[in-house]
């Protein structure tokens, strides 16, 4: 796995509820939600509009170049991709998210109400040994402007073009299987470029949190490792990220507290995660309280 820079004290944070520290530790293990489910779908499904208003673009482009049986060969490959061609389902993707910053107020009210939640510091680097890196890639998030967006789309398209212009005038693939064939291997390929985009641009709003993604995707079908479980009156896809509890690959080193506004209640918070480790025999962690100033609204 290619690793991205990480913060200087390697720890990546994932802000959540008491309820579900309490179900990592028991379980040792995260989910990875599939991206469609999450609060950030929509920034996903915003940039396949874009991929499909670039591919329209570029479109115009190779229909003026090369001879007739080139520029109609690159006419079905376009509209096999807008037609969502080459792939027996939409891509599964599917995302556990964290954060290079610690106890951020932002990050405390956008994901760990209601409660006082958690930021469970996970150390990267033994986090990434736990887990089959042949699956799974971690992402450090970018925040581009939507111009830059649309530009990063348009020459990953154009650069594709590029890259397999002479290989088809090589083969010479006019008719027949073999150009289905080569339809469908760009399709995959432009899909899987394409998700290495999407996953990784967010929002320029978003950036204060400094987001990392562990990212699974899988084109071609439903993900045969995927488990559903009941949110909010549906089911919500997702994948468990298992890691070892032993003291030497014991991914989670750190834990803050959110803020509260009874100082006593931030005490029983403190004493109840002291139980939680003991009783699933961990050693012991460092476990901090926010004392950011918190209203309730």
């Amino acid at each position: 796995m290619l690793v991205p820079s990480l913060p200087s004290d390697k720890l990546l944070w994932h802000y959540t509820s008491m309820p579900v520290l309490q179900k990592v530790i028991e379980e040792a293990q995260l989910h990875a939600t599939n991206i469609r489910y999450m609060n950030d779908a929509g920034e996903f499904k915003d940039a396949r509009g874009l991929l499909t208003s670039c591919i329209q673009s570029v479109r115009v482009a190779t229909d003026s170049r090369g001879e007739t049986w080139h520029r109609a060969l690159w006419r079905t490959i376009w509209d096999n991709l807008l037609s969502w061609g080459g792939i027996e389902y939409p891509p599964e993707v599917y995302v556990t998210c964290f954060s290079g910053v610690a106890n951020q107020l932002s990050q405390w009210r956008a994901y760990c109400r209601p409660g006082p939640g958690v930021a469970i510091g996970f150390d990267a680097e033994v986090l990434i040994r736990a887990i089959d890196t042949s699956e799974w890639r971690l992402v450090r998030c970018q925040y581009p402007s939507p111009l830059r967006q649309r530009q990063e789309i348009e020459e990953m398209l154009s650069g594709l073009v590029d890259a397999r212009q002479g290989e088809l005038y090589q083969r010479g693939v006019a008719e027949g299987p073999e150009r289905e064939a080569v339809v469908i291997d760009i399709a995959r390929d432009v899909w899987a470029r394409f998700e290495e985009i999407a996953v990784r641009n967010k929002h320029m709003g978003f950036a204060e949190e400094q987001e990392y993604r562990l990212v699974a995707s899988r084109l071609g079908g439903l993900d045969p490792r995927a488990v559903v479980k009941p949110r909010n009156g549906t089911l919500i896809p997702y994948l468990p990220l298992k890691f070892s509890t032993a003291p030497e690959s014991m991914p989670i080193k750190r834990i803050w507290i959110g803020p509260v506004t009874d100082v006593e209640w931030r005490d029983l918070h403190l004493h109840a995660i002291h139980v939680l480790q003991f009783a699933n025999r961990l050693e012991p962690l460092d476990i901090r309280y926010s004392e950011t100033p918190l209203r309730d609204t």
